[in-house]
């Protein structure tokens, strides 16, 4: 769906139809493995209940307001907003 959009755009510039193609096939060569990787990320997460390692709290021992946030979405889409609120303290 937001393909096609971004293809009328590549299509209206006034390159030529090489660099048109060209610069097609790089952005859905991209897309196609960003969206390779999530899938993989999204599926490991399902198999093993652990996502991404935290670079900062690995180093610091604490937890950054990025873990938190994250924590928040997910269960924000699990819907259990009472956990979701628990997850972003205030100050």
């Amino acid at each position: 769906m937001t393909a096609f959009p971004l293809l009328f755009i590549l299509v209206q510039t006034n390159l030529p139809d090489e660099a048109v193609k060209k610069r097609t096939n790089s952005v859905f060569a991209n897309g196609s493995i960003i969206l390779a990787a999530l899938s993989a990320l999204l599926v490991s997460y399902h198999l093993t209940g652990h996502g991404l390692p935290c670079l900062f709290r690995a180093l610091t021992g604490y937890l950054c307001p990025g873990c938190g946030m994250t924590r928040a979405a997910v269960a924000i889409l699990g819907e259990d907003f009472a956990k979701a609120w628990q997850y972003t303290p205030s100050p």
